[in-house]
């Protein structure tokens, strides 16, 4: 999880299927896209935002799968985190690597002099 320095919004994550990948049968790999607001107790249950789901073929190690959120939003503050869920045992212990294309707006950001936010 990171604290959000300013608003923005989460547009898309990019998923390296690993080596090793032998699911049963095909797998539905869902990104998640959750936060926690300011204020929010930080043991509390976290808001999933949006998800995306790509059904990916028990072949496709070592390629990667694309996932576009739509509504993917936060605000300066909030505590943001992405999970990551197979519908199927994906086949042992795999190093499964990501990245996130996010876009902030700086203009909202904590400026000024320190200082608690709420």
């Amino acid at each position: 999880p990171l604290v959000a320095p300013a608003d923005g919004e989460v547009h898309t994550v990019i998923l390296r299927v690993p080596a090793g990948f032998a699911p049963a049968s095909d797998a539905t790999i869902t990104i998640g896209f959750q936060k926690q607001e300011v204020g929010d107790a930080i043991s509390a249950t976290w808001t999933s935002v949006e998800t995306e789901a790509v059904l990916i073929a028990d072949d496709q190690d070592d390629n990667v799968v694309h996932y576009t959120f739509d509504n993917a939003t936060f605000s300066v503050g909030d505590i943001l985190a992405l999970t990551i869920q197979s519908d199927v045992d994906p086949g042992g212990n795999l190093n499964w690597f990501i990245t996130s294309v996010i876009e902030y707006d700086w203009s909202t950001q904590y400026s000024g002099s320190s200082a608690i936010h709420t």
